[in-house]
């Protein structure tokens, strides 16, 4: 398997085209609470490596595994609904439309549910969130992409003190997108691990 063979390899890293290692896919990455537990790797990057390794992974310590395709998320509404779906939000029913009023599909909701997420932790040890090919929301809603990011991050502080891990791999991500992550608050929440230096402004 692809993760067995990581673990025996040096450095345990997801390897772009070149072999340049971009991407640590190592159990111990991901089996503890961090504040540093944003992980994005680059369009280098094989995405097959990165998502059969994550699933062992994930295997390998009862983490729960939820894949955002990005290909389907294009606005807003698309990113609440499948986060409903993905993540199994009680009040999702099943074929809803995003409601900004107060209904199912809102960020208010959204922030409290991911701050929760007891019923999966119910049945796992932990969190990864999988976002694949978020370049389609960047480009078309930048500001919806980043308030996501946001509510990701400081949920994640939320439950540094009394949650399991949560995790957030995205990719493959572009030097427009490294750069938009450099000005948002989020940024210390980025892995000092992955990337390697390629989150620094020039």
């Amino acid at each position: 398997m692809i993760f067995e063979r990581l673990k025996r390899s040096k450095h345990n890293r997801a390897p772009g085209i070149s072999g340049e290692v971009i991407m640590i896919l190592q159990s111990h990455h991901f089996d503890h609470p961090t504040l540093k537990n944003f992980h994005f790797f680059r369009e280098d990057t094989s995405l097959p490596v990165v998502k059969e390794a994550l699933t062992e992974i994930s295997m390998d310590l009862n983490l729960f595994l939820g894949v955002l395709n990005g290909a389907e998320i294009r606005s807003q509404e698309d990113l609440l609904s499948n986060l409903w779906s993905v993540l199994r939000f009680p009040a999702f029913d099943g074929g809803g439309a995003y409601n900004d009023g107060g209904g199912a599909y809102n960020w208010d909701s959204a922030s409290d549910w991911i701050g929760d997420l007891s019923w999966i932790e119910e049945q796992s040890n932990g969190i990864i969130i999988l976002y694949i090919e978020p370049k389609a929301l960047f480009m078309n809603q930048a500001d919806i992409f980043g308030l996501f990011l946001d509510i990701i991050g400081d949920r994640s502080e939320a439950r540094m003190s009394n949650g399991p891990p949560l995790h957030f791999v995205a990719g493959p991500i572009n030097h427009r997108i490294n750069n938009f992550l450099n000005i948002l608050a989020v940024r210390e929440h980025l892995c000092d691990e992955c990337l390697y230096g390629w989150h620094s402004p020039v």
